[in-house]
């Protein structure tokens, strides 16, 4: 669950409404924020976004429409998995303790993919 925060806290830092994980590999956050700039782009549905943040961003998510909410909604599924679970099982100093230099040694596979999202959502304009 540790990593599950760690995203979580930096989904709502870009923006992203995104409920709190109750388990550790998942998040559901939305794209809703954004709705305007991606309609302006002609993104209207999850899968839409999920194919644009793809093929823009590098980060492949699951479109929201696959877990049964509505195309319309611009959500995703996430999945927290791109790290060596032991290591940072290990390692992990908790949530509030997480510094650039250990998801950079940790993470950063993660840290990149919430990097590349911010890029995607700040080309928006």
């Amino acid at each position: 669950k540790c990593v599950t925060n760690y995203l979580h806290s930096r989904f709502i830092d870009l923006g992203l409404n995104c409920p709190k994980p109750a388990g550790s590999f998942y998040l559901f956050p939305d794209f809703e924020k954004f709705k305007t700039k991606l309609h302006k782009r002609g993104i209207i549905t999850s899968g839409a976004m999920a194919n644009a943040l793809l093929e823009e961003s590098g980060v492949a998510v699951l479109p929201g429409s696959d877990f049964y909410m509505p195309a319309t909604n611009l959500g995703a599924r996430v999945a927290a998995v791109d790290f060596d679970g032991a290591r940072v099982l290990n390692t992990w100093p908790g949530a509030d303790q997480i510094t650039e230099e250990y998801t950079d040694t940790y993470l950063p596979n993660i840290k990149q993919g919430c990097e590349w999202i911010e890029r995607y959502l700040s080309n928006l304009d």
